[in-house]
Order: structure tokens, then C-alpha cells, then sequence
């Protein structure tokens, strides 16, 4: 074999063409896997989630709870407001 030409393997495929399938088929592999799994939570991701949940509605609770201690005839207006955000809140991450 001379210097000029390409090395080749046992099956008569170029050696830079087969590296390049692999890698190929490699990446057509993770990309299909991810797909499968992407209703997949994680369970460091869950907890994070919930979590985040409720600190929000620890941080509701006390604002609702500092709010009634005024009287206030939009009160009812307020906590409705209020629940909404939550629950807007609650949909939109999922």
C-alpha cells in the first residue's frame, strides 16, 4: 500500500468513513433514548419541585394571613386573586 492512499478495513469500508458512521449512530442512539425518557422526572428534580411548591404556598399562606388581619371588604377578592397565581403557577411548570 503506498502513502497516498486510505487505509481500509477487512469489510473494504473506508476507516474514516466507519468512524464517522459510528459516531453516527452513537448520536442517533442519544437522541432517540432522550426522546423515550422525556416524560421523565428525575427524583433530585421532583423534590426541587416540590419544594419550590411549597415555599410558594408557605409564602401564600403568611401573605393571606397577614392580609385578614385587616378588615377589608375585598378580602375575599384578594385570597381568590391570590389562589389563582398559585394554581396558574402550579400548571404552568407542568
Amino acid at each position: 500500500m503506498d502513502s497516498n492512499s486510505t487505509s481500509s478495513q477487512p469489510n473494504g469500508d473506508d476507516t474514516t468513513t466507519s468512524r464517522s458512521q459510528t459516531d453516527t449512530n452513537r448520536y442517533n442512539h442519544r437522541s432517540s433514548s432522550a426522546l423515550e425518557s422525556s416524560n421523565f422526572i428525575g427524583k433530585h428534580r421532583l423534590a426541587a419541585i416540590i419544594s419550590q411548591q411549597i415555599q410558594i404556598m408557605q409564602c401564600t399562606y403568611r401573605l393571606i394571613s397577614s392580609v385578614e388581619l385587616r378588615a377589608d371588604a375585598l378580602l375575599p377578592v384578594y385570597e381568590f386573586v391570590l389562589f389563582l397565581i398559585v394554581f396558574v403557577d402550579l400548571i404552568t411548570k407542568y
